[in-house]
């Protein structure tokens, strides 16, 4: 049975918390939502939605748990990305074009969900949360050490996918089909435990991890461009990061004496030592990467603010266009945009605007005055490149970023009262 309960936004529920399925089961498949229980041919698997549908479906009246502001800009998301399938249907759809519903459903039905579990089971959210990244990590670490492909099945269709991986220097998959997914969402869930006020020295295994056993350069470039925009909010304050971002720019040239060629950072470095910026013409991973972000946006402002909408066939020509603009570009993915904020405002265009302005403003400005800022920033940084908001952790962050938010706002209340 599902159980309603009121808003807690002190971090102790004032009642002992009793278990209940239901959430534990949500949260399992948030935190494991590459987890294939029947093989898809996609990466995110939508057991967490379905669980979040039911529980929506269930207790309406937990999207009121919400603020106005939250309940209104995902419902219009959702809304905004019905219109958008509707229209697209017109001339037929195939999965991939129905997949892209998934990044404009899954923020409201995972955000209030899971702002519902936090809310009711608080204690048992935290630790069900710090026992996911043990696990993602221990598994992580028994890939690298000789295992590479065990239990890889759980989230790869390639049985020797961890085995070709690590030939080719880059890290362990964990419950991720690929490396950069494990480190993204270490990024993710160890954000997202800061954000809860969970163990600081977790938090900083999970980053470690995205690093060192994922070895996850677009997890590194997420959490450097994040220190870039936490200290833009405050410039003047935080003029030690850019200070320190110089210098470890210098420090960074040492690297390869203290990391072998195993490493995939180290050969980043080595290339960009000798090769310079060519590196984003050499590298195909970094150059997808980046021109995967990059694609959206440029031609968001490219087509004036016209909705690009979900068809494949409008991203093939906005996808030659691109090509046939900028030959520093390798290849762009004909999946669709390679990111999650970038597909958002391409596909909806001018009415995708106000979404990307409220994510913008939740995850970078909202809690931005102390450290907290940063991890947002990190977690923003992550739905920029290719991980897309139909992965069940962009509700989860969400959902932290809205109950800490309240707890604070509540505090601050008590203590003028």
């Amino acid at each position: 049975m599902i159980e309603f309960a009121r808003d807690e936004i002190h971090a102790r529920p004032r009642h002992k918390e009793r278990f209940s399925a239901t959430p534990m089961i949500q949260m399992l498949f948030v935190f494991f939502p590459f987890t294939q229980i029947i093989p898809l041919a996609s990466y995110n698997q939508p057991y967490a939605f379905f669980v979040a549908f039911l529980i929506v479906c269930a207790r309406p009246s937990i999207i009121l748990n919400l603020p106005p502001i939250d309940r209104a800009m995902l419902i219009y998301l959702a809304v905004l990305g019905c219109l958008l399938f509707l229209f697209a249907t017109l001339d037929g759809l195939v999965f991939r074009e129905v997949s892209f519903l998934l990044s404009y459903l899954t923020p409201f039905f995972i955000t209030v969900s899971c702002y519902w579990v936090l809310s009711t089971y608080p204690n048992m959210f935290r630790k069900t949360l710090t026992a996911s990244i043990f696990a993602w990590i221990s598994l992580g670490v028994i890939q690298s050490m000789g295992f590479p492909d065990f239990l890889t099945f759980l989230a790869a269709h390639s049985e020797e996918l961890g085995s070709n991986i690590a030939l080719s220097g880059r890290g362990a998959l964990g419950f991720a089909p690929e490396p950069t997914h494990f480190g993204f969402h270490m990024v993710l869930l160890g954000s997202t435990l800061y954000i809860l006020r969970g163990p600081i020295w977790v938090v900083g295994i999970a980053f470690a991890a995205a690093l060192m056993i994922a070895k996850s350069s677009s997890a590194l470039l997420a959490l450097g461009l994040a220190l870039l925009i936490w200290g833009g909010t405050r410039p003047i304050r935080r003029l030690w990061i850019f200070i320190s971002c110089l210098l470890a720019t210098g420090l960074s040239a040492a690297i390869p004496l203290f990391l072998d060629d195993s490493y995939r950072i180290t050969g980043i470095i080595l290339q960009l030592y000798y090769s310079g910026f060519d590196i984003f013409l050499m590298d195909y991973s970094i150059n997808a990467r980046l021109s995967g972000a990059f694609a959206p946006f440029y031609l968001f402002f490219d087509r004036a603010f016209l909705p690009l909408g979900l068809s494949l066939n409008d991203w093939d020509s906005a996808r030659s266009h691109m090509l046939n603009q900028f030959s520093w570009i390798i290849n762009l993915s004909s999946s669709g945009p390679a990111s999650g904020f970038g597909l958002i405002l391409l596909q909806g265009g001018i009415f995708g605007l106000p979404v990307f302005i409220y994510f913008s403003q939740r995850y970078i400005f909202a809690l931005s005055s102390n450290l907290l800022g940063y991890f947002t920033a990190a977690s923003f940084m992550v739905f920029i490149g290719q991980l897309f908001l139909a992965t069940p952790t962009s509700g989860l962050v969400l959902a932290a970023i809205i109950f800490e938010t309240k707890r604070r706002r509540a505090q601050n209340t008590n203590q003028t009262a």
